[in-house]
């Protein structure tokens, strides 16, 4: 959802001219997963073309610190989930807070 949000901001300051002023960043908080190979096979999926951005857990928690938003790391609940680029089994997903900044 949050990609979908962001292709529309993209597209209304396209539209307003204002692309030059605003730039958009999408972090991860699935750094487990979430590599740069994986982040850039997301952007092409997606039509992202602003940065798609990971780091380490530890750096992780001091900005969801920083910044007031929660993640955690939970149990897959649907048994019959597939990664959407290994196909593999999902063992795990992350609930997180919608907070933008």
């Amino acid at each position: 959802m949050t990609t979908g949000n962001l292709l529309q901001t993209q597209q209304s300051l396209a539209a307003d001219h204002a692309s030059s002023a605003v730039q958009i960043v999408e972090r991860t908080v699935d750094p487990g997963r979430d590599n740069a190979a994986r982040l850039a096979a997301y952007a092409k999926l997606t039509g992202a073309t602003w940065q798609l951005v990971t780091e380490p857990p530890a750096e992780l928690r001091r900005l969801a610190k920083f910044f007031g938003f929660y993640y955690q790391k939970v149990p897959e609940g649907d048994p019959d989930a597939r990664d959407w680029l290994t196909g593999k089994p999902l063992t795990y997903d992350v609930d997180h807070s919608t907070t933008t900044t």
